[in-house]
C-alpha cells in the first residue's frame, strides 16, 4: 500500500483492498464522485492500515472492502482528527461504531460484496463495474444473473469475468514487487473509462497480466508434492514471484481435481519460515468433518519443522502413513 504524504488543506482519499471488488467499489463511487482524491490500496494479504494513513481536520476518506475489526484504532485517529469516513464493507463485524462524522453500511450476506454494496448506493448507475468486482470476487452465479438481467450476451459476461478475475489475480500476493502492475497504478488505468468495455478495447493491459497467470498456471502443474500417501498431500512452493502468485488458488484447484485427499501447501514467508493453508474437499472432509469442505492455516511454520508437521498431519487426520514419497524442494 502507498503510505500517503502529510500536507495542507483538507482531501479526499479512496482506501480500498486492491483485488476486483475493492478497486470497482472505489471506481463506482469515483465515476459519481468525481473530485479528485488520492487511492491507497492495500493487497490481499494486508488488513491494517496502521500508520498509513493521517488526516487533517475536513479530510473526507471512503474506504472500501477493508476489514473493520483490526483498524477501530486507526478509524478512530481518523474521526477525532476531524475526517469524515464513509465506509463500505461485506466482512461481518458485530459492532459497527457510531460517530457523527461516520457514514457505514455493511452487509455480510453470503451473496454479498462491496461492489454490489455500492451498486445500491448509487442505483445500479456503473452496474457493469460492480460486476467486474462481483466477478472478481468469485459470486459467479450472482454476477450472471444481473448481467443477465440487464440483457448482456453470453462473450460479454465471459470478458467483465476474466477482468474481474485477472484483476484480482494480481492483488494475491504477499508483496507489490511479485504483482504483475502495481494496484494503485491499475486503478489509474480503469479509472479512465466509464465502462469496462471501452478499457478492454483500449488498454492490453490485461491481457498481460492474463499471459503471465497462464505463466504462472504452466509451472503450477510441474509442482509435484514434496510428500504424499494414499490419504494426503503436501506441496512446498519455492520462493520465486509465480509461486506468491499462483498460491491463493492453488489450493482450492488442487482439492477441487484431487477431492478424496487432504492437502497441505507450504507457501514461503521470511527468515526461512511457511505459511500452511491445509485444503480438504468434501469427500476428504467427511472423515473429520461430516461432510463440509474445510480449509485451515498454520502461520510462520520453521522449515525445520516442516518433516514433524507432515507427520502430525497425517497421523492426526489421515490415518497410518503408507509409503510416503519425498521431493527436494526447488
Amino acid at each position: 500500500m502507498r503510505e500517503m504524504r502529510k500536507g495542507s488543506g483538507s482531501r479526499c482519499v479512496d482506501v480500498c483492498n486492491g483485488d476486483a471488488d475493492g478497486l470497482c467499489s472505489v471506481l463506482q463511487w469515483r465515476l459519481h464522485d468525481t473530485r479528485e482524491s488520492t487511492i491507497l490500496t492495500l493487497l490481499n494479504n494486508e488488513t491494517s492500515l496502521a500508520g498509513r494513513v493521517h488526516t487533517r481536520p475536513g479530510d473526507e476518506f471512503l474506504i472500501c472492502d477493508v476489514p473493520l475489526e483490526p483498524n477501530r484504532s486507526t478509524l478512530k485517529k481518523l474521526l477525532d482528527g476531524g475526517a469524515r469516513v464513509q465506509y463500505v464493507n461485506h466482512q461481518f463485524t458485530d459492532d459497527v461504531p457510531w460517530h457523527p462524522q461516520f457514514q457505514a453500511t455493511v452487509d455480510s450476506s453470503e451473496n454479498a460484496c462491496s461492489s454490489l454494496i455500492v451498486d445500491r448506493l448509487l442505483h445500479g448507475k456503473y452496474r457493469e463495474w460492480a460486476l467486474v468486482g462481483t466477478y472478481g470476487k468469485r459470486l459467479t452465479l450472482v454476477a450472471d444473473q444481473l448481467a443477465t438481467d440487464m440483457g448482456l450476451l453470453g462473450n460479454d459476461k465471459i470478458r467483465l469475468r476474466e477482468l474481474g478475475e485477472l484483476i484480482s489475480y494480481n492483488a494475491c500476493v504477499a508483496n507489490v514487487k511479485d504483482a504483475c502492475i502495481e494496484p494503485a497504478a491499475l486503478y489509474d488505468r480503469l479509472s479512465r473509462y466509464p465502462q469496462p468495455m471501452d478499457f478492454l478495447k483500449s488498454e492490453s493491459l490485461i491481457c498481460e497480466i492474463d499471459a503471465v497467470r497462464r505463466e504462472d498456471i504452466y509451472r503450477a502443474s510441474e509442482l509435484t508434492p514434496y510428500w504424499q500417501d494414499v490419504d494426503a498431500s503436501v506441496y512446498v512452493l519455492p520462493d520465486t514471484p509465480w509461486a506468491h502468485r499462483i498460491a491463493s488458488g492453488l489450493d482450492q484447484r488442487i482439492a477441487a481435481d484431487d477431492p478424496t485427499r487432504a492437502h497441505a501447501f507450504l507457501r514461503p514467508v521470511e527468515n526461512g519460515h511457511f505459511d500452511v493453508k491445509v485444503r480438504a474437499a468434501r469427500s476428504a472432509a467427511a472423515a473429520i468433518r461430516g461432510e463440509r469442505p474445510c480449509a485451515w492455516v498454520v502461520e510462520h511454520l520453521p522449515q525445520g519443522e516442516i518433516d514433524h508437521f507432515i507427520r502430525a498431519f497425517s497421523a492426526c487426520r489421515w490415518g497410518r502413513l503408507r509409503s510416503p514419497v519425498y521431493h527436494s524442494i526447488s
